[in-house]
């Protein structure tokens, strides 16, 4: 049996929907989930696009990000996901998208202001986090900074 089986399902069923209404492209974006319980995440491979992922190519790690199960390599982001699990404890799951309008306004403007953005459902303005290389440590300290202390979604700068 695998571990977080449930959780590599919901991963797959999202990640299918996020592919199918354009908001990733190819093998862009990645889901995870954490669980609280055992404090582990289950966390798409990388390179793995999700209109073709099986259960088998949702990685599981600790939040060390050492691999606890799977054979191929978790996302590049995997960084930014766990260093968002430890700033805020109370999160269970992180989606990384790349929506064309989202990518647009990160080149111009520094938040998404709470009267464009439902503010019931993201505590306030989407601040747009700076660039920075994909997958490095630096992405994800500014991920976590945009997302702040209570905040539950940023931009980040293309």
């Amino acid at each position: 049996m695998m571990l977080m089986e449930k959780e590599r399902e919901q991963i797959l069923e999202a990640g299918r929907l996020m592919y199918e209404r354009g908001l990733c492209q190819m093998c862009g974006g990645n889901i995870s989930i954490r669980d609280p319980e055992r404090n582990l995440v289950a966390i798409k491979s990388s390179g793995s696009a999700y209109i073709h992922m099986k259960k088998e190519d949702i990685i599981i790690v600790d939040m060390e990000g050492n691999v606890v199960e799977g054979t191929k390599k978790p996302s590049i982001e995997t960084r930014m996901h766990l260093g968002l699990y430890r700033s805020r404890p109370e999160l269970k799951a992180v989606v990384h998208s790349h929506p064309l309008h989202a990518v647009a306004w990160s080149l111009q403007h520094d938040c998404l202001p709470s009267v464009i953005c439902a503010q019931y459902m993201t505590n306030g303005a989407i601040c747009v986090a700076p660039y920075e290389d994909a997958g490095s440590l630096a992405l994800a300290d500014s991920a976590v900074k945009a997302v702040g202390k209570d905040g539950y979604a940023c931009i980040l700068q293309a």
